[in-house]
């Protein structure tokens, strides 16, 4: 008789993706209460479509999916910046459950649990660098998805 092995909980994992969603929320609804910023003008757009008329959420050109996402708490009623801040979160959440999977399947092995869900995390935490030496307009890296002013990007 063969015994299935079983996954034990991984505390670390948890851990930093709670403190992920946390800081993400925080910097999300901050952000959203500055009317000049990216996430703030993309949460009014989603305020804006309607699902009876799904075309409305493509009217601005940008990515319809974040803004689907965060009008469905709106329906029930939430606030429009705690809605854009949680899905932000759950988007940033999310994206470091999968980072840290793939490291895990890429470094199987290879290297030890903690170094492949610390490498997670700081892939999500790092973004484009202004290189001022090179050209001061241009930032290297421009279109990471870790980007932490634009959650239609990041989605």
């Amino acid at each position: 008789m063969q015994v299935k092995a079983t996954r034990r909980f991984d505390w670390l994992t948890a851990l930093f993706c709670a403190f992920l969603f946390l800081l993400t929320y925080c910097v999300g609804y901050a952000l959203c209460l500055r009317p000049s910023s990216d996430i703030s003008i993309h949460a009014t757009w989603a305020a804006e479509g309607n699902f009876q008329d799904l075309t409305s959420f493509f009217h601005h050109g940008a990515h319809p999916m974040w803004h689907m996402l965060v009008a469905i708490p709106l329906l029930l009623g939430m606030p429009l910046p705690v809605a854009a801040a949680i899905v932000t979160a759950l988007c940033k959440a999310l994206e470091f459950l999968l980072t840290r999977r793939l490291f895990s399947k890429l470094f199987a092995n290879r290297f030890p649990e903690l170094v492949v869900t610390v490498s997670a995390l700081v892939c999500l935490m790092v973004s484009s660098l202004c290189l001022p030496f090179y050209n001061p307009t241009v930032y290297a890296g421009v279109g990471t998805p870790n980007t932490w002013h634009s959650p239609t990007q990041m989605i």
